[in-house]
């Protein structure tokens, strides 16, 4: 007896099945990929927090820093940001030695997972950072902001105090931020598949 073959038709089923699984598997992984970084962002940011709280509460006022200073080290030209958040932040936050050591004095410094241009569109190779308003990191009525990035639109930033750009929709580098703590999605805006998380830190002098 003669073996029937498969036909065309039935082929072509089994390669369109294959390719719809494989899609599957990859957005699959992707997701995966995607919440396992923000998580661990997020982790770390929360650390800073207390570290930053920890620190202020010994000494009174947060680390030194001039304008803004990067969380931890290892990025590329020592940047971790190269686009200005908005009119009143720095336009390049770079590491800083001072800060980092200072802070470390009362835990450890988590590495902060760092997104590359593509995922933030804003610096070379973005991590964390933070910033003051005012004249000096030392005055009791300068704002501080503590700024990280996740991946995908939406996201929610998983700290209190996030703060929201004041029409909801500028991109960052063009919105105000600082007149309105979320109530609704915890996150400062996103566009582009990514999520800005700009965190309002007490004032040492609030401790």
């Amino acid at each position: 007896m003669q073996k029937r073959g498969f036909t065309i038709v039935e082929l072509l089923i089994v390669i369109v099945v294959v390719a719809i699984l494989a899609a599957i598997t990859i957005v699959a992984y992707n997701g995966i990929q995607q919440r396992a970084s923000n998580t661990s962002r997020i982790n770390s940011a929360s650390q800073y927090i207390k570290l930053l709280s920890a620190y202020a509460v010994q000494n009174g006022k947060y680390p030194t820093f001039t304008d803004g200073a990067c969380f931890g080290t290892g990025y590329t030209s020592s940047q971790c940001s190269n686009s200005g958040l908005s009119s009143t932040s720095p336009a390049t936050v770079t590491e800083q030695l001072t800060f980092n050591s200072q802070l470390s004095s009362v835990g450890n410094i988590p590495n902060f997972a760092k997104l590359n241009s593509s995922a933030t569109g804003n610096g070379s190779e973005t991590g964390a950072f933070i910033y003051g308003l005012g004249t000096t990191n030392e005055t009791p009525s300068r704002w501080y902001r503590l700024v990280y990035f996740l991946q995908g639109d939406n996201q929610d930033c998983g700290v209190q105090r996030v703060l929201r750009a004041t029409d909801g929709t500028s991109a960052i580098g063009t919105g105000a931020y600082g007149t309105g703590i979320s109530t609704g999605p915890r996150n400062s805006n996103f566009n582009g598949g990514r999520t800005w998380c700009i965190i309002s830190l007490l004032n040492p002098n609030e401790f």
